[in-house]
């Protein structure tokens, strides 16, 4: 595992710490081939900016990126963006960018804007 990251927004601390608006990224490496980034809390507007430089942290050294959705609780367009921004760069070096897909509540966010089509899914990370 190369590094683990709570991320916390800030937003209302009472809200924070009832668990809105934090995230955690636990990212790892695979044969050299691939970064894995699994994110576990909410992936919205108060965090992205820190979700952007893990993401780019990730992408030192591969072109190839897995993210793993699972364990979010939510998504909005902000986090939606960023994902969107991490694809074309994997493709601008010759890579792919895949998602492990997230719980109905969270994928739902992908059909309702049409990037469940733009996005390549896999059911666990291999």
């Amino acid at each position: 595992m190369l590094s683990e990251r709570e991320v916390r927004s800030s937003q209302d601390p009472a809200e924070a710490a009832e668990g809105w608006g934090m995230l955690r990224a636990k990212t790892s490496r695979t044969a050299g081939w691939a970064t894995f980034v699994r994110l576990e809390g909410d992936l919205d507007i108060y965090n992205t900016r820190e979700f952007s430089d893990a993401l780019r942290r990730a992408e030192a050294g591969t072109s190839d990126l897995v993210v793993d959705l699972s364990g979010l609780n939510f998504i909005d367009c902000a986090g939606l963006h960023q994902l969107v921004e991490a694809g074309q760069r994997a493709r601008a070096k010759g890579g792919r960018l895949r998602l492990v897909k997230g719980p109905e509540r969270v994928h739902r966010v992908f059909r309702l804007t049409g990037l469940d089509s733009g996005f390549e899914f896999v059911a666990e990370p291999d």
